[in-house]
């Protein structure tokens, strides 16, 4: 999990960056500007999780992403952290899986 400041560590990255080489097309190209150019950010990001009529569900499950930010033109694609390897999936009760 990222730093006690919420950065990912180096090695964290790396974990990104070797899921991406075996996962990603090789040749992958921002859809806005064409470049090939990403970096990853500092940060985790979690969108805010919607209930059953619309509300807001704060502290409950929630999916984390990695975002791949284009260089030049600073498009954001996001990724899911679980799927990489950086967070544990949890139940919706809020559980470890696994």
């Amino acid at each position: 999990m990222p730093d006690d400041a919420g950065k990912l560590t180096a090695e964290e990255k790396q974990l990104v960056i070797d899921w991406f080489e075996k996962n990603a097309c090789p040749d992958l190209k921002c859809s806005v500007c064409g470049e090939r150019d990403w970096f990853i950010g500092d940060h985790l990001l979690q969108p805010v999780t919607v209930g059953d009529q619309m509300n807001l569900v704060l502290g409950g499950v929630g999916y984390p992403q990695v975002m791949l930010i284009s260089q030049k033109c600073g498009h954001t694609l996001f990724f899911n952290a679980v799927m990489i390897g950086l967070a544990k999936p949890v139940h919706p009760e809020g559980t470890p899986l696994g």
